[in-house]
């Protein structure tokens, strides 16, 4: 549970951060600190939150003239909401199935997904 604990202590980038996340760092870090199996599924849930708000980020939607403003929040909401309900999904299929394979069932805000 160190990476865990190195995360909760905010030492390790978000994955929701934009300019300081970086793939390659979060894994060097999981490689060098982790210990078991929750800090393996705080990896891989980074990982897969990171790629699932990329396209949120990128936003060059927002550059387009023909796109009125109302639209432009429209699509921001859509958008956001299919993620966060995509991440939810995998992330509660995931957990169920570690739990029936007998595995301790760990709470997304345990793994400091809530922030």
């Amino acid at each position: 549970m160190n990476f865990l604990l190195e995360y909760q202590r905010r030492l390790l980038p978000s994955p929701l951060n934009i300019q300081d996340f970086d793939e390659s760092d979060w894994t060097r870090e999981f490689e060098r600190l982790g210990s078991d199996d929750v800090d393996a599924d705080l990896h891989r849930a980074g990982l897969m939150v990171r790629r699932k708000c990329s396209p949120l980020w990128s936003m060059r939607y927002l550059l387009d003239a023909r796109l009125n403003t109302v639209t432009k929040v429209r699509v921001t909401l859509a958008l956001s909401n299919h993620a966060a309900h995509s991440i939810v999904r995998l992330m509660k299929s995931h957990f169920a199935d570690e739990h029936e394979a007998g595995q301790p069932l760990v709470p997304l805000i345990d793994l400091g997904l809530d922030r």
